[in-house]
């Protein structure tokens, strides 16, 4: 599986078919446990990104439904990767399935040849080329409603 927020969000399937994701809810829901992938997401934090501080009173049933719907469109593996935990959520996202850590691992690559004094090989380009780095706007329609990656929490 293969995850893209650098840009227009994507999930593409083991056979390198796009899922569409069309509920603006499950866009960010999906995106707020992407950015802080293989971290415990707690309740609260992903209930203030999709109500968009605006929750409900079911907000945290409906949280949980929307996480069944979010795992039963991303395929029959979906609940080993998107985790129910005692106090929260968790995604499991390799480095090689997500555009967002392949970007963040040529950075610092390219970082560790400028201080050798190296230039950034051709093939740190090809994989920028590869991970789709610089598509923008980072998130598509999930953007304005997601939490800063360093946020508390």
């Amino acid at each position: 599986m293969e995850f893209g927020i650098l840009g227009p969000m994507f999930v593409r399937d083991d056979q390198g078919e796009e899922l569409v994701i069309s509920s603006a809810r499950h866009r960010v829901l999906l995106a707020s446990l992407l950015i802080k992938s293989n971290t415990l997401v707690p309740p609260a934090d992903l209930i203030e990104a999709v109500w968009d501080g605006k929750p409900t009173t079911k907000a945290r049933a409906t949280l949980s439904s929307h996480v069944m719907r979010l795992r039963k469109r991303l395929g029959p593996d979906s609940a080993k990767r998107i985790r129910t935990l005692p106090s929260g959520y968790l995604i499991a996202v390799a480095d090689d399935e997500f555009d967002l850590r392949r970007f963040l691992a040529l950075g610092a690559a390219g970082r560790r040849a400028a201080a050798q004094q190296n230039s950034v090989t051709a093939s740190t380009r090809s994989g920028c080329r590869r991970s789709s780095c610089g598509r923008n706007p980072a998130f598509g329609s999930a953007r304005a409603r997601l939490p800063s990656p360093n946020s508390k929490g």
